[in-house]
């Protein structure tokens, strides 16, 4: 796995990525080219993308004042960009931003769902820290353990709820293994925030 993170500010509108890789010892090359909107603000409550984690790093020390839009804590998030999980993951763990309405001290409710080929497995409540009425983007990462998850083709689904408007945002995987939508084990996972320290 090879991880190169840069960011930047943009305006709202649709962005084409090109990445192209090139393998001196053998002297084969790839490219690859996606495309990317960038929305404009919302005026209600908003959930951003939602990233699978791969792992946490900690931020050295002349970076902690610097902007990262990838921050958590004290260390910066790796996103899992393959989106797919070995056999017998028992957790996975996922980053996103909460953007609460500007102007409300109404604390948001919000909620995780696990689909599973088209079909919901469960909904699960998620804590978030008290927010004021600045409107400030909250990072949040939130993992999800319970027995291993069967093979098959996932969706993890983030529904935030505030002053009556509702924002909801998801991302997908996969876990290897023979996808069988029928005699799949009985599945229980539960869903926290990770307030430690990193």
């Amino acid at each position: 796995v090879i991880t190169m993170q840069r960011h930047f500010s943009a305006q709202p509108g649709t962005y084409t990525l090109k990445t192209a890789i090139l393998d001196r010892s053998s002297n084969k090359a790839g490219a690859q080219q996606i495309s990317f909107t960038m929305n404009p603000p919302a005026h209600g409550p908003a959930v951003s993308d939602i990233a699978l984690v791969r792992s946490v790093e900690p931020l050295h020390q002349d970076e902690s004042s610097t902007f990262e839009p990838m921050r958590y804590l004290n260390g910066r998030v790796v996103p899992n960009l393959s989106n797919e999980l070995a056999e017998q993951t028992h957790s996975l763990s996922v980053f996103f931003m909460v953007h609460p309405i500007a102007g409300s001290t109404t604390q948001p409710q919000m909620e995780m769902q696990i689909i599973r080929n088209h079909e919901l497995l469960g909904k699960m409540p998620l804590e978030l820290h008290k927010v004021s009425d600045t409107g400030n983007a909250i990072p949040y990462l939130g993992t999800v353990q319970g027995s291993a998850f069967p093979p098959g083709n996932y969706e993890v689904k983030v529904v935030l709820t505030q002053d009556g408007q509702t924002a909801e945002n998801s991302a997908s995987f996969s876990v290897e293994g023979t996808i069988a939508a029928s005699n799949a084990p009985a599945t229980s996972f539960s869903a926290f925030a990770d307030n430690g320290d990193i």
